[in-house]
């Protein structure tokens, strides 16, 4: 388990942020979504990802969610941009 930036979700998948802002995966819930296991989007929280199948996967045990202000999900947003333009977003885990 890590603490992870889970910023929001897609039709497809959730965003997580490394807490280091240097790295982002595209996660999928294995039973449920990260949104509704967290409660809202937006959050530091504590989870497990795992690589499943080619894919990066949360097995749906959340600790400690704490929910980010406005101005930290803008932060984060924009450092979400700054990691794909530097191809640093990773939405499988096949190399």
């Amino acid at each position: 388990m890590k603490k992870w930036i889970y910023l929001k979700d897609t039709k497809t998948y959730s965003v997580f942020i490394d807490p280091t802002g240097n790295v982002a995966y595209a996660v999928l819930g294995l039973t449920d979504r990260i949104r509704d296991l967290a409660g809202v989007s937006g959050v530091i929280l504590e989870t497990g990802i795992v690589k499943y199948r080619g894919r990066f996967v949360c097995d749906g045990i959340v600790q400690g969610p704490v929910l980010l202000g406005p101005n930290y999900r803008k932060d984060f947003n924009a450092a979400l941009k700054s990691i794909k333009l530097k191809g640093q977003f990773y939405a499988t885990s096949d190399p």
